[in-house]
């Protein structure tokens, strides 16, 4: 039987089937770059999944760690009857550094540390940070409301604008309905003439960020002294740790306290000086072990310094009752990295606020 014979293809023809497998295989080409583009991009998102878990839980096994130093500290009555910037809340034994306890601590799939930079000169330090090294908002009243007016003055708040925010503040938390010093304060009768309106809290603050809703307080103001307030403890006068406390407070404790001493705020100024200078010990760093203990007579005081150094240690303490805790917790294989702030009791040993970053 003879087959009927196939027609051979014209040039055109040719050309046409040529031209649609070249842009089959584009096609292709491109669905398979694009698949293997995205499987790569779920892989790294899984990939870094994987390590935030990772690195949160490292972070969170940190806090613990860090509770028990916390822990050994308060059980020694040596250790715990002082609080420094280079041993605070924790316990050195001989030769032994703040680093050494939390620079790159290994657990598990990578490792956890425990540092922050200190306020004002933004050092990295290892190691606790005591509350009393800041201004308690909620020991704030129409008595001492002028050291935080200075501690916004010197943090370059305009000076009226400092005077209405420290007096808001006192009012903010007072149980009457009377404005601390006219016209600066505020009570219900300002947050309620508001277009979103509110009542004055008349009760303690619970968070710092409740600062924000305080007359005056914008969020730049807020982030310029954030990490100079506190609001623990709940409770009770104003306690402030000459050791550990910043030059920026300091110097708004002394300023606020000159007057009631019959002295001037050059007098204060002088005087946190000199108490920086005493602290830092031999080789003028802040948070080395050579720090010194603030004693009154080690200063070399004038009258009038003097006046104020004992006028403010009537709200001096020695020893942290509430510590802020900063753990990094890295994760070895991704690099992820978590941070976690807490602040604990250390009567209790109870993890009082946190947050993760």
């Amino acid at each position: 039987m003879k087959h009927p014979r196939l027609k051979s293809l014209s040039p055109n023809t040719s050309g046409v089937i040529l031209m649609i497998v070249l842009w089959v295989l584009v096609i292709l080409t491109v669905l398979v770059v694009g698949l293997g583009r995205k499987t790569s991009i779920d892989l790294a998102l899984t990939k870094n999944r994987i390590g935030k878990f990772r690195s949160k839980y490292l972070a969170w096994g940190g806090l613990v760690y860090t509770i028990e130093q916390i822990r050994r500290d308060t059980e020694d009555p040596e250790a715990k009857a002082y609080d420094t910037l280079y041993e605070c809340g924790i316990r050195l034994e001989k030769n032994q550094s703040p680093e050494d306890l939390f620079k790159k601590i290994p657990l598990g799939a990578g490792y956890f540390e425990v540092a922050y930079k200190s306020a004002g000169t933004k050092n990295i330090l290892y190691g606790l940070q005591d509350e009393e090294r800041r201004l308690n908002l909620n020991a704030i009243n129409v008595q001492n409301y002028k050291i935080f007016y200075h501690l916004l003055t010197l943090l370059d708040v305009e000076d009226r604008l400092a005077e209405t925010i420290a007096a808001a503040v006192a009012d903010w938390q007072d149980t009457d309905n009377e404005v601390t010093n006219k016209p600066w304060g505020a009570e219900d009768d300002y947050y309620m003439g508001l277009a979103a309106s509110f009542h004055v809290k008349n009760s303690l603050f619970d968070h710092v960020q409740e600062l924000l809703l305080v007359r005056g307080v914008t969020p730049e103001i807020f982030n310029k002294i954030k990490n100079y307030i506190t609001v623990f403890p709940k409770s009770g006068s104003m306690q402030i740790n000459f050791e550990t406390a910043s030059e920026v407070v300091l110097r708004a404790v002394a300023r606020g306290t000159a007057p009631l001493a019959g002295a001037d705020i050059g007098d204060a100024d002088n005087l946190a000086r000199k108490m920086l200078r005493l602290r830092a010990g031999n080789d003028g760093k802040d948070g080395t072990g050579d720090d010194r203990s603030v004693e009154m007579n080690d200063l070399g005081l004038v009258a009038t310094e003097q006046a104020i150094f004992l006028t403010m240690s009537n709200n001096r303490t020695k020893v942290a009752q509430f510590l802020r805790v900063t753990v990094t917790g890295v994760d070895q294989t991704t690099l992820v990295k978590s941070r976690l702030e807490a602040v604990v009791e250390r009567s209790s040993l109870t993890v009082v606020f946190w947050q993760r970053h």
